[in-house]
């Protein structure tokens, strides 16, 4: 868009340019397609505060290498061309300007300019305004700092006028993060008038006609008075449009407002050219997702997603303590003294942990007879995992004792641990506790083949680089197939083999932790692919996690091979025991698995 900028042209951007300078908002969020003037509105907004209300700008784009490339191309001839930004900004070239490609320094505040897989700079500067562009493409998280665009709204924190903008073409139906941030908003659309009726509608991609085979003869047809419409009366219609909140925004995007723009509005795209898009990527699935994703903008929902509805698994949920008036305990559990196995179909438990900064996540499962299973244990044990106090709680969940129905105690055989992080401090607890099933694990996301449980292999270094004698075998765990294998467990409609049990009282972070990632279809050079990714909105994913590593720990015992008869046979009660038999319940013996020793 060379010359000079002249926002009647593109008359859609206006109240969104003028909604980060209305005290009233906080939040911009813009979804839309290609070639309808994002990049335009970005410089002018960052050309606003610099010139006329000077401020701390953070400006995030996917990487580093993007955000050079938008510094050189975009942003340096704005600058220079621009008269009262020249004269704020030093050209970087300048011996004593202090300026660079990605820091721009300016009377009153500066511009950095960083990419979305730099956890460091995200997270070192206190801002006021944050710009991030093309969010769908950004990392899912800035190294172990987290998701990259939560780290640059925290640095927001000081500051009472705060603004930030998300803006991006949408990518995969509920993993788009600007889609998430659109559904939050006020979700405003842009209505325009029939040059005919006058009669204001929504612009719709179901309205766009041609005649078979000749795109040349689009058209749009107007919805109320059936006016055929060209590409010149398109056009008239965006310059008198008017924008429109089409709902209420969620709790906590009270002062978000969000804007869908799709490839019609823009005056440079023609009807033609929209329909020769549709008809060249119709029958081709990796196509046809640009086109929903660029020109529609709109999120494309993958040929054989699937996402779990955990409301579902949450209102089946059935055991567990309940109150005096009926309804589950908030606390399910029975505590570790005298722990009850919540049903006579548990012959053995394993455990899963998952590790993090200020706690650590437990996930007790027990296990029966076709591998149905219930869960008998979710804690979160709130403490740095670099104190010992922290993993000599975890101990007492290792060491507890569940109570069969039929009155034999059972010991939890076997625990995976996640070493992915803080790994030295997991690999010291590891040793001393291996001789009780734990062992160390770690998730491994490719490639997608990759068994449940892998190979293990030997981790002899410690703190300070030097080998250990003794070490620690580390345990891969294919994320990909313990996903497949755990969420296909989750959508079986009715008790039986596989069957996955929860009690009653489970919150809604939990359920939403563990159905916190999506199957999606990728397509690349026309081969399909199938892979997770997390869900948008949904932050915590340790509830899967820790199943995942409870799943992997039970195959360690020999889950796949189960000998449940004779698991069966040692929760019987005494009585009822062949004196030929073996009384002892689960004992502190915990390595190896049934398959030799039995």
């Amino acid at each position: 868009m060379p010359g000079r900028w002249r926002t009647s042209r593109t008359p859609y951007l206006r109240e969104p340019m003028d909604a980060l300078t209305d005290p009233l908002v906080e939040e911009l969020v813009i979804m839309a397609g290609s070639q309808v003037g994002k990049t335009e509105l970005t410089l002018n907004v960052l050309g606003y505060f610099i010139h006329q209300d000077p401020s701390p700008i953070l400006y995030m784009e996917p990487t580093v290498e993007m955000a050079e490339n938008f510094s050189k191309t975009r942003l340096a001839p704005t600058i220079r061309d621009t008269a009262v930004l020249a004269s704020r900004i030093a050209d970087p070239k300048s011996r004593d300007s202090g300026n660079t490609t990605l820091l721009k320094n300016f009377a009153g505040g500066y511009l950095a300019l960083i990419g979305s897989n730099s956890p460091a700079q995200a997270a070192s500067r206190p801002i006021r305004i944050l710009l991030a562009d093309e969010v769908d493409r950004f990392s899912d998280s800035a190294g172990t700092e987290g998701d990259p665009v939560d780290l640059g709204i925290q640095r927001q924190d000081t500051f009472f006028n705060r603004k930030r903008g998300l803006i991006s073409t949408p990518t995969v139906r509920d993993v788009s993060r600007i889609e998430a941030a659109f559904l939050a908003s006020d979700q405003r659309r842009y209505f325009c008038p029939c040059p005919v009726c006058g009669e204001f509608q929504l612009l719709q991609f179901q309205y766009l006609r041609w005649d078979a085979g000749r795109p040349e003869s689009a058209y749009y047809l107007c919805e109320h008075c059936g006016a055929k419409l060209s590409t010149a009366q398109k056009n008239q219609m965006v310059r008198a449009g008017q924008w429109r909140a089409t709902a209420t925004p969620k709790p906590g995007s009270e002062r978000s407002r969000g804007y869908h723009l799709w490839a019609i509005y823009s005056p440079w795209i023609s009807l033609q050219l929209i329909v020769e898009k549709f008809l060249k990527a119709k029958d081709d699935p990796e196509r046809l997702k640009v086109f929903t994703n660029t020109v529609l903008a709109e999120t494309f929902d993958t040929a054989g997603g699937q996402k779990i509805d955990y409301q579902k698994l949450a209102d089946r949920s059935n055991y567990g303590p309940r109150g005096s008036n009926g309804q589950p305990a908030r606390e399910f559990v029975y505590g570790l003294e005298g722990g009850k196995a919540p049903a006579a179909g548990v012959l053995f438990l394993s455990g899963g942990v998952d590790v993090q900064d200020d706690r650590l996540e437990v996930i007790l499962r027990g296990w029966g007879r076709g591998e149905q299973s219930w869960l008998c244990w979710y804690q979160q044990i709130w403490g740095d995992p670099r104190m010992v106090s922290t993993w000599e709680a975890l101990d007492e969940v290792v060491g507890s004792t569940w109570r069969h129905p039929h009155g034999v105690d059972l010991r939890v055989e076997a625990v995976g641990v996640d070493s992915g992080h803080l790994t030295q401090y997991v690999y010291a607890y590891v040793r001393g506790a291996a001789h009780r099933g734990v062992f160390a694990v770690k998730g491994m996301g490719t490639p997608t083949d990759r068994p449940i449980l892998g190979t293990p292999t030997w981790q002899d270094i410690d703190h300070e680089g030097r080998k250990i004698k003794n070490g620690v075998q580390l345990w891969s765990v294919g994320t990909h197939q313990a996903n497949s294998l755990i969420y296909s467990r989750l959508a079986l409609p009715y008790p039986g083999d596989g069957y996955y049990h929860f009690p009653a009282g489970l919150e809604e972070p939990f359920w939403e932790g563990l159905c916190s990632e999506k199957l999606i279809t990728e397509y690349r050079a026309g081969v399909a692919t199938q892979r997770y990714v997390p869900i948008a909105g949904r932050k915590r994913n340790e509830p899967l996690d820790c199943e995942r590593y409870a799943l992997a720990a039970a195959l360690k015992l020999g889950l796949a091979r189960a000998p449940w008869d004779k698991l069966e046979e040692r929760v019987k009660p005494k009585e009822q025991k062949p004196t030929t038999a073996r009384a002892t319940a689960a004992t502190g013996r915990q390595s190896g698995n049934w398959l030799t020793d039995y």
